[in-house]
């Protein structure tokens, strides 16, 4: 916001202060003839004037396709720099803790099959990893950090209670869909966005894969409020267009790491069918 006052709400406010200035000069005047009604004809019409250019002056927000485009170019392009790079891995949301992070939700793409990863410095290239891949800031932080500076989010540390406040995050507060649906499975969770109004930059995605690699602002900001608020790696595994609605597949659960890493637990305790088959029970039960 500027300080400066745009032209409608600026010829709104004249036309009531001229409203209000003919009416107290006819109060001390105080003349009963033909000129002062006609002045009273007059202050009305400006106070008319004024409430409805108020009323029904531009609002300050961007054309839904000028969002749509403006959204677009970062999946295509991210998606194109880590196809080069040799990196294939679906990114990989993990919140983070310390100064040397410039966010509390980073993204990392493993160059092919995920690894458990102990981040501890802000390197681009993690070569170090038992799964390298490419460390960056995800494309929802600027709209997560937004939020938490001007609308106080807060988010829950519960299941149910951080699925209600992604719900609320799109629908109340971005207003980029008539009706979000947030629901939570024994192997994932799913959001739907009923008549979303950046659809247009979905379907100029040249594969649905571009949108797991490196998703677009909405699908990330979504990752990264799961991530935050469960403080466990959240993956987007599907993205659906069914319409004009949107529709999100994510993986989320603090025992993913120890599942992915399940053989090689296995390999040094001798194996055991046991312990798998605990540790997915724990998995279910946990969602």
């Amino acid at each position: 916001m500027t300080g400066r006052l745009s032209r409608y709400p600026r010829t709104a406010i004249i036309l009531l202060a001229m409203a209000v200035l003919i009416m107290v000069v006819l109060l001390f005047l105080d003349r009963g003839d033909l000129t002062s009604a006609t002045l009273v004809l007059v202050a009305f019409a400006c106070f008319v004037s004024g409430l409805f250019i108020f009323a029904f002056r531009r609002e300050d927000r961007v054309g839904q396709e000028i969002a749509a485009a403006l959204s677009s170019p970062y999946t295509r392009n991210m998606s194109r720099v880590l196809a080069d790079l040799g990196v294939s891995g679906p990114a990989r949301f993990i919140p983070v803790s310390g100064e040397e992070f410039p966010a509390p939700v980073m993204q990392y793409n493993p160059v092919a099959g995920y690894r458990p990863v102990d981040l501890t410095d802000d390197a681009s290239f993690q070569t170090a990893q038992e799964s390298p891949g490419v460390l960056s800031i995800p494309s929802g932080i600027p709209l997560f950090e937004l939020l938490q500076e001007d609308r106080s989010l807060f988010l829950p540390s519960n299941v149910p209670g951080i699925l209600q406040a992604a719900r609320e995050v799109h629908e109340d507060l971005l207003e980029i869909a008539d009706r979000v649906i947030v629901a939570s499975g024994t192997e994932e969770i799913v959001v739907t966005f009923e008549n979303f109004r950046l659809i247009t930059a979905c379907r100029k995605v040249a594969s649905p894969r571009d949108c797991i690699v490196a998703p677009c602002p909405v699908c990330s900001i979504t990752a990264v409020l799961l991530a935050a608020g469960l403080q466990a790696p959240c993956t987007i595994t599907l993205t659906e267009v069914r319409g004009r609605d949107l529709v999100l597949h994510l993986e989320a659960t603090q025992f993913m790491d120890v599942l992915d890493d399940l053989e090689r637990v296995k390999g040094r305790i001798g194996g055991s069918v046991d312990l798998e088959e605990r540790l997915q029970t724990d998995v279910r039960e946990f969602l």
